[in-house]
């Protein structure tokens, strides 16, 4: 019985395996960390390139499944744990790659997770719904462009690979998915507030960033005059730069928070 509070749809299509394995083309010296493995079909076809494996269950029924299956595979590793929660880079190691069928029900905030580990990770190859795909890949000045957006692209340069139909999986999702490359980019230095900018800039996308900033749950004081960015402009148009350079004139002097 699945869990459909965990939105578990599990990947059968060996031929959409074999692909994504292509694309990721693991080799034995590396360690691949995945994330919800569910059923053990992904973890299967990646433990026959020699890679070492270090894969994390949030569901007790499968994690346990493949624990029993593993027990004595040298290189894979079953971790009962939420992925959400957990210290990736202390399981895996410095320069890990991570793999996963992320559930659509959590994906935004694992991705947002891999954008704070970039810095450690060597590259991500993920399954999301295509709408979240879209907006990871999205362009300034798009309707899918978002905090998202901004958040990953700061960190990675995304690339979409293929896309999976749901008949793929079982049981089949409403929706399509797709898998992404998300290789790391050089650290970008960016201000303290750079985050909260970014979600306040987008909480009303409508409104010219003066208004919606102005309009959050944050007192900004922002220093338009020296700001290279025109308060007139709206988020969506603003690249991941533009942020960085917005986010410089910016200063938190004090936050509401409703009862």
């Amino acid at each position: 019985m699945l869990n459909k509070r965990l939105g578990q749809h599990f990947l059968r299509d060996t031929a959409v395996l074999t692909a994504i394995a292509d694309a990721i083309q693991p080799l034995p010296e590396q360690t691949i960390l995945e994330i919800g493995p569910g059923d053990g079909a992904l973890t299967e076809v990646l433990q026959q390139s020699g890679a070492t494996v270090i894969a994390l269950e949030i569901d007790q029924r499968f994690a346990e499944k493949l624990q029993q299956r593993y027990h004595q595979h040298p290189r894979i590793k079953i971790i009962h744990t939420d992925a959400l929660a957990a210290d990736w880079q202390e399981l895996a190691g410095q320069n890990a790659r991570l793999v996963g069928n992320l559930p659509y029900n959590i994906s935004t905030p694992l991705l947002l997770k891999m954008a704070h580990n970039a810095h450690w990770l060597q590259d991500c190859h993920v399954m999301v719904q295509k709408e979240v795909g879209h907006r990871v890949c999205a362009a300034a000045n798009s309707a899918d462009y978002g905090r998202l957006t901004v958040s990953m692209q700061l960190w990675f340069a995304a690339q979409w690979l293929l896309d999976v139909a749901p008949e793929a999986f079982t049981p089949p999702p409403a929706v399509d998915s797709t898998v992404l490359r998300l290789q790391p980019r050089p650290p970008q230095p960016t201000p303290p507030d750079f985050e909260a900018v970014v979600t306040a800039a987008f909480g009303q996308r409508r409104k010219t960033l003066k208004n919606s900033l102005s309009s959050s749950t944050i007192d900004w004081t922002i220093d338009w005059q020296h700001c290279p960015i025109d308060s007139s402009r709206r988020a969506q148009s603003l690249s991941v730069a533009e942020f960085i350079e917005l986010a410089k004139y910016c200063r938190r002097t004090h936050e509401y928070f409703s009862e």
